[in-house]
């Protein structure tokens, strides 16, 4: 009985495309905070739309992650993560020419040789299935001397071997702009 009155009630309302507006929302709300609801589908859940970051596909907003938790574990020491997300391979190219390994890395951050006090990026763009072009503000002490930097980085990350999630960083390099 129940789903006839649904069917009832839908058939009035129409099984057209409807707007959904957020709490504290209005109809004056730009056109990007508003989101498109079909209702059969959100009725009977017979399918659920994937999530992405800024319309990405799902793959480049997994690669994006994976790459702000780097950075973010560079920042905050997280050495487990800095494994996780790096490859034994990994060749870590800064703008001063010095290139590091995932050893050499994991030992400089871990001795406080290299410190990273803050990683913030900026226009993110997915060049390739793997690619990520961005720039970034970086301040870090390296031996001692505190600097702050204005990077073009390129990062190039690839899928985690062996059942792993998401992608691991095989090589990076960066300029100053």
């Amino acid at each position: 009985m129940r789903s006839l009155l649904l069917l009832f009630v839908l058939s009035l309302v129409g099984l057209r495309s409807t707007q959904a507006l957020g709490q504290g929302d209005n109809n004056n709300t730009p056109q990007k905070n508003k989101a498109t609801v079909q209702w059969p589908t959100q009725i009977f859940g017979k399918r659920k739309k994937a999530k992405s970051i800024s319309g990405l596909d799902l793959k480049s907003a997994l690669l994006v992650r994976n790459s702000l938790d780097f950075h973010q574990a560079l920042v905050k020491r997280d050495l487990k993560t800095i494994r996780f997300r790096t490859s034994n391979y990994l060749k870590y190219g800064h703008s001063n020419g010095w290139i590091e390994t995932q050893e050499e890395q994991l030992r400089n951050i871990e001795t406080g040789y290299l410190v990273y006090h803050s990683f913030q990026e900026d226009s993110m763009t997915v060049s390739s299935q793997s690619q990520l072009d961005f720039n970034a503000t970086i301040d870090v002490t390296l031996n001692g001397k505190r600097n702050t930097y204005r990077l073009k980085i390129t990062e190039v990350w690839a899928v985690i071997p062996g059942g792993g999630k998401g992608y691991h960083l095989i090589c990076r390099k960066a300029i100053r702009l």
